[in-house]
């Protein structure tokens, strides 16, 4: 909450967010994971002019198959300037590369943004999933949003499934994939 705002205003996300990505994609081929990586991508990142071709050095460089990476984008991406971060993320989908709505729900909520892109996976953000045993409003909300999801054929994962309970739930309403601090840390 401290660190990543500054590293922004710095400039410093921009260098940092490179070495990531570079060391995401080492470290997954030399310990063999064979899965699909995310790696969040800052606002920031894609506002610069070379971004992709950075993104190609990289994945060049370490062999990494773009297919089996995915870039998270939070809907404040789109705040400043919407139409070339749609042209980022075309180039970067033509690549191969994933791209997945991060936080869905909590940012700037758009409709007019899953209607102009086609993102490979909308996350649904932690805060509606740490309420949903106790608050009906929760649940109904995370219904709403797979229900979306699935009308316009996109996979939902809910973020920060910390118990079974959790679980269960997200199953009964039909989520696709789960993460958090239940399967590991």
């Amino acid at each position: 909450e401290v660190f990543i705002p500054i590293a922004e205003e710095s400039g410093a996300i921009v260098p940092l967010g490179y070495w990531v990505l570079e060391k995401a994609c080492t470290e997954s081929l030399a310990h063999h994971l064979n899965k699909k990586i995310s790696v969040n991508i800052s606002p920031v990142q894609l506002r610069q002019r070379n971004f992709t071709e950075k993104v190609r050095e990289i994945l060049m460089r370490t062999a990494y198959p773009t297919g089996m990476l995915e870039f998270e984008v939070t809907e404040t991406a789109f705040i400043c300037n919407k139409q070339l971060v749609f042209s980022v993320l075309h180039q970067l989908q033509k690549m191969g590369i994933g791209i997945a709505l991060d936080d869905f729900g909590t940012g700037y909520s758009s409709l007019s943004m899953l209607r102009d892109f086609t993102f490979d996976v909308i996350k649904i953000d932690r805060s509606f999933v740490t309420d949903v045993e106790s608050n009906p409003q929760m649940r109904s909300f995370v219904r709403a949003i797979i229900s979306l999801a699935n009308s316009i054929n996109t996979p939902v994962t809910a973020e920060g499934v910390e118990n079974a309970g959790q679980l269960r739930i997200l199953e009964e309403e039909g989520c696709d994939e789960i993460q958090g601090y239940l399967f590991g840390l």
